[in-house]
């Protein structure tokens, strides 16, 4: 048998939250084709970790030069030989994307569907079924999970004692009319320093700016397979619609989701540990939805309280 039988191509290019909830459905099709690699073209950084954590067998770096050749119009040489390791390929691309055609003029048997669902349907159950019938799965075969090593979780941070079980954060996400207030972010983590319960911040690139509280750890910027052994170690996390939450739900831990404009139904993080709080408000969902008339006043995240947030951390 040849490479080009052995390997199969998954193109995913989305955010971190977005391509956790493809894990069943990457897990699914693994599952039912033992004898393939599955290799991933997207981000670098998620594609990297999905390897280290054996989510698929390798990944592409999507920005390299060379692939720009995938998303042109014509099949040319270049393309071909790129292409000539796959046999097949599942595309996470919308409909007319020129690289699910070049994989089609290519001879590749290619399963796609667009990023998201244009119905209301909980998005991994969407991505499910590009290969099954989602009602004949369990419910833990339609829960994203990503396991770490035990031995490997020492290795988050040095700075924080090992037998610390912290109390995590994460004020931010991909889009700020995600974010609930920062002031009652620092309420929420006021309220367990009291109680002698040590906190940890998780910031990155979005969160500059943002002035934490010095008595708190901080983990900035870090790689995600650093940032996953760190919750792995952590009793509770807090944090908005976003990828780093459906990441901790991944992993295990306690997680409270906050949701404003984003609908719950749609992207809520999945997990027996998973509390959502969201508010219903008149105006939301409207994240991604363009016939939308929100004011942009964010009253969605506002109506949810500190207190709201803290009773939601007693039900776990």
């Amino acid at each position: 048998m040849t490479d080009r039988l052995k390997q199969s191509l998954l193109y995913h290019s989305g955010a971190l939250g977005d391509f956790i909830t493809t894990i069943p459905a990457i897990s699914y099709w693994i599952k039912h084709n033992e004898n393939m690699r599955l290799i991933m073209l997207g981000d670098p950084l998620i594609g990297k970790f999905a390897t280290e954590t054996g989510i698929v067998h390798g990944f592409l770096d999507v920005n390299q030069s060379r692939y720009a050749a995938l998303f042109s119009d014509r099949l040319g040489q270049e393309i071909s030989k790129l292409l000539a390791p796959f046999s097949q390929a599942i595309a996470f691309a919308d409909d007319d994307s020129p690289l699910i055609a070049n994989l089609h003029t290519a001879g590749i048997e290619c399963l796609s569907q667009p990023p998201y669902p244009s119905k209301r349907m909980h998005v991994v159950d969407y991505h499910l079924s590009l290969f099954t019938k989602v009602s004949k799965l369990t419910q833990e075969e339609k829960t994203p999970r990503i396991k770490i090593p035990p031995n490997t979780i020492a290795e988050s941070d040095p700075i924080i004692p090992l037998d610390t079980r912290l109390i995590a954060i994460h004020p931010g996400s991909g889009s700020v009319k995600k974010n609930w207030p920062f002031e009652r972010f620092l309420s929420v983590a006021d309220h367990f320093r009291a109680k002698a319960r040590p906190i940890v911040w998780i910031a990155g690139p979005a969160e500059k700016g943002l002035v934490f509280p010095e008595t708190d750890y901080l983990f900035v910027n870090q790689p995600l397979l650093a940032l996953a052994r760190l919750l792995c170690r952590c009793e509770l996390f807090i944090g908005n619609d976003g990828g780093i939450t459906h990441l901790a739900a991944a992993l295990g831990c306690r997680t409270i989701a906050l949701f404003g404009p984003s609908d719950p139904v749609v992207w809520a993080p999945r997990g027996n540990k998973v509390t959502i709080v969201y508010k219903n408000s008149p105006c939301s969902p409207c994240h991604l939805d363009s016939s939308s008339s929100c004011t942009g006043d964010q009253s969605c995240l506002n109506d949810i309280s500190v207190q709201h947030v803290l009773s939601a951390c007693r039900v776990i």
